[in-house]
């Protein structure tokens, strides 16, 4: 793979080291902020995968989304927005919290069958975009807040 020059003003370089740094920030995110702080140190695209144990096409993927990143954009909102393919969605606090009020309101169901009635009562709810969320999504925000699914 080529490598591109990877230019990280301070301002950014300065807000990477706290995202990758940041109790707050999830791993993904900080390895995502590792990837672009090691490409500004000038390493080759193949040095960071080995450093961080990732693939060359992801460490490419999110140099890549940085370069391409709209000016302002946020490096934390750019970094929580996994895929641009749309699979990985991020999800409100208030749609998570629904989720879990929701699940408290229906404990003795499956998860499958939860996941159903999400599906066909989130937009009435207020959560057009739960329409489509996976169990396993479910089932990781619940764990997340420690409501813990049946």
């Amino acid at each position: 793979m080529r490598m591109l020059e990877v230019a990280v003003p301070e301002e950014d370089r300065v807000q990477l080291e706290i995202i990758r740094s940041s109790g707050l920030a999830n791993k993904d995110m900080q390895t995502r902020a590792s990837i672009i702080l090691l490409a500004g140190q000038g390493y080759h695209n193949t040095e960071i995968a080995k450093k961080l144990h990732l693939s060359e096409p992801t460490v490419s993927h999110w140099i890549h989304k940085y370069l391409e990143r709209q000016p302002g954009t946020d490096l934390v909102v750019l970094f929580k927005n996994k895929s641009s393919k749309g699979k990985n969605r991020v999800y409100s606090d208030e749609a998570r919290a629904w989720l879990c009020a929701y699940r408290a309101e229906h404990p003795g169901i499956s998860m499958l069958a939860f996941t159903e009635l999400v599906h066909t009562n989130c937009a009435e709810a207020g959560f057009p975009e739960l329409a489509t969320i996976a169990r396993t999504s479910i089932a990781l925000i619940l764990k997340a807040k420690d409501a813990r699914p049946i």
